[in-house]
């Protein structure tokens, strides 16, 4: 009994310990706390200068002054990835409606000739809501799509985070 209490107290430390060294980068933040993206794979070009959002999140910012170098989007503590930047048209955060959409696992469909968009089957009305056609994509206020999803969407202005719950 001893021994299976030992070995579980040892199992639960090393978790606890590789996660916060997972979580904290040592030797690799610089003077400032931030570092640079070093291996493809994480949504960001090598070399990316960076800090570690609350949400364990990578936030591109400009090495001279930190300012945020883009919008990023966390749903449930997990960073989506764009082809084509969210970004702040008057006052709204619009984002890639179809990949923002099917990265939540939605269904998107199309259709042209009454230029509707259906989500799992239902159409999605836009009236009042500004919509922008940008390289074939549309984009929508990210506001206005999720939270009539059911979503929970704050904006943290200084960091140019859009942070979405389920």
């Amino acid at each position: 009994m001893k021994k299976y209490f030992f070995l579980c107290t040892i199992t639960l430390i090393l978790v606890i310990l590789s996660t916060y060294s997972i979580e904290a980068h040592p030797g690799r933040l610089d003077q400032n706390g931030g570092h640079r993206v070093l291996t493809e794979g994480w949504g960001f070009p090598v070399g990316t200068y960076h800090f570690h959002s609350r949400y364990n999140n990578i936030i591109p910012v400009s090495e001279e002054d930190f300012t945020p170098l883009q919008i990023s989007v966390i749903i449930n503590r997990e960073l989506m990835v764009f082809d084509e930047s969210p970004q702040n048209i008057d006052g709204s955060v619009m984002v890639p409606l179809r990949l923002t959409l099917e990265q939540l696992g939605y269904l998107v469909e199309w259709y042209e000739a009454t230029a509707t968009v259906y989500v799992n089957g239902e159409s999605l009305q836009f009236e009042g809501y500004q919509i922008i056609n940008s390289n074939g994509r549309l984009l929508v206020p990210v506001r206005f799509l999720l939270e009539n999803l059911g979503f929970s969407v704050e904006w943290y202005e200084r960091l140019q985070i859009v942070y979405i719950q389920a």
